[in-house]
């Protein structure tokens, strides 16, 4: 998920007259450098853009929102959602000063675009998801659910991470749906030249913070409950159903699925704001190089159907038939990416491997030990033993698990298969290795 920290610098109708309002924007500097608590809001690496103050007045109150990044840093067409950060200044009738970090997360923004040149926080100018308020020491002081620009009627809890089992309590189970929101760090690399100018060389992403929010409203802006939990764990089922619907996802899972008849692997390998990079081929066709950048989190690809390769000394055709499951230099890429997410401090388990053939979709998700990552795997040696497992079992899923549980110590593996009709089974072993069982994801 791209985070975006949008900004505005026109004046509109009413009540965006900037004439109006008292504030001081250096006195609003000078509290702000004093009050803001930097390592509380890790997230948030920049300065505000002083230059682009959005001010107005409500009820008798003046307000200045300054954004910490601009929009045209990122690429809206690669977006699904949107993630702001705001410094909110107001004050009131009495002259006091009050500042507070505003947090805008937008959902489904290729159905409902809001306008960003009115949007604040007194006008959320048909916003559709959440705005959540902390104080300058990122203590929450209040979170509000909008759909379409409406004010949900329901009730907010917020569930700390270490009364996540008290969730259950308070969770309406009918009509609820679980939103997750990934904010990311980037960190940029720039020359300071004498004159001052300074010049950006390159941007990337060095940190993540994740906010989940159960909404049980309905969705409707009716009654209910809705319960935010930060930086909460969501299950492995949990993450490959969010993953799977995923427009984005699901659109490279559907062109993929198109590619399974060639003579040649086809993939993509994904980063940690959404974006999709084609894979190379090697090895004739049969393999793919996929490199692994600080960013990368994943990556999905074909394994081929059977074809003819050649002639036998009869002249009888040779046929080649591709094992439709994950290889072991499959596992060693997925395990490599694992580690790698844990030394850029990108969440683990955003992290996955995902396979398509015509005889079904499956993913790889890590359960293991995240400070035991075997990654030092023999390929060469791997495949010999791997090919006697397909041999002996007659179910590739049974032939996969018993290879990843006997052959790869310390592995952390789980499998996932992805049904055409989008149902989601996580394979297990059972009956000491020798049948495997499904349990569906809810």
């Amino acid at each position: 998920m791209v985070c975006l920290m949008l900004f505005t610098c026109q004046k509109e109708e009413e009540p965006f007259h900037e004439q109006q309002v008292s504030l001081d924007i250096e006195t609003v500097k000078q509290a702000f450098n004093k009050q803001f608590n930097k390592k509380a809001f890790s997230s948030i690496t920049n300065d505000p853009l002083w230059e682009n103050v959005l001010s107005y007045r409500k009820d008798n109150i003046n307000y200045l929102e300054v954004p910490f990044r601009s929009l045209d840093q990122f690429d809206l067409e690669l977006s699904t959602s949107i993630s702001m950060d705001r410094l909110l200044a107001s004050i009131g009738k009495d002259g006091n000063l009050s500042l507070n970090i505003v947090h805008y997360f937008t959902q489904d923004v290729n159905r409902h675009l809001p306008d960003f040149t009115q949007l604040n926080y007194t006008n959320p100018s048909e916003l559709n998801g959440f705005v959540t308020l902390y104080d300058m020491d990122k203590r929450l002081i209040s979170v509000n659910r909008y759909n379409n620009g409406k004010l949900s009627k329901g009730t907010y809890d917020i569930i700390k991470k270490k009364d996540k089992n008290n969730i259950d309590n308070l969770r309406v189970d009918e009509g609820c749906e679980m939103v997750e929101e990934t904010i990311q760090t980037i960190g940029c690399w720039f020359w300071l030249y004498e004159s001052g100018q300074v010049e950006i060389i390159s941007c990337e992403t060095v940190g993540y913070e994740t906010i989940s929010y159960e909404v049980c409203d309905g969705g409707d802006g009716g009654g209910g409950t809705t319960v935010v939990t930060q930086n909460t764990q969501l299950t492995p089922c949990d993450k490959v159903k969010s993953l799977n619907i995923n427009a984005a996802f699901k659109a490279k899972i559907d062109y993929l699925s198109t590619k399974t008849g060639l003579q040649q692997e086809t993939g993509f390998s994904q980063n940690v704001g959404g974006n999709y990079s084609a894979l190379t081929t090697t090895s004739n066709g049969h393999s793919l190089r996929i490199p692994i950048t600080n960013s990368t989190i994943g990556f999905t690809h074909t394994h081929i159907d059977n074809y003819e390769d050649g002639v036998d000394e009869n002249g009888d055709p040779l046929e080649t038939r591709p094992i439709k499951m994950f290889s072991p230099n499959d596992i060693k890429t997925f395990l490599s990416m694992v580690n790698n997410a844990k030394n850029n401090n990108i969440p683990i388990a955003d992290v996955y491997a995902s396979m398509v053939s015509s005889s079904g979709n499956y993913m790889l998700k890590f359960t293991g030990d995240k400070n035991s990552i075997n990654t030092s795997l023999n390929i060469s040696e791997l495949n010999n033993k791997y090919r006697k497992y397909f041999n002996r079992y007659s179910s590739k899923e049974r032939a996969f698990l018993n290879f990843v549980k006997n052959e790869i110590s310390n592995a952390g593996i789980s499998l996932f298969k992805i049904k055409s009709n989008g149902v989601i089974k996580e394979k297990k072993l059972k009956n000491n290795s020798t049948q495997t069982e499904s349990n569906t994801c809810q």
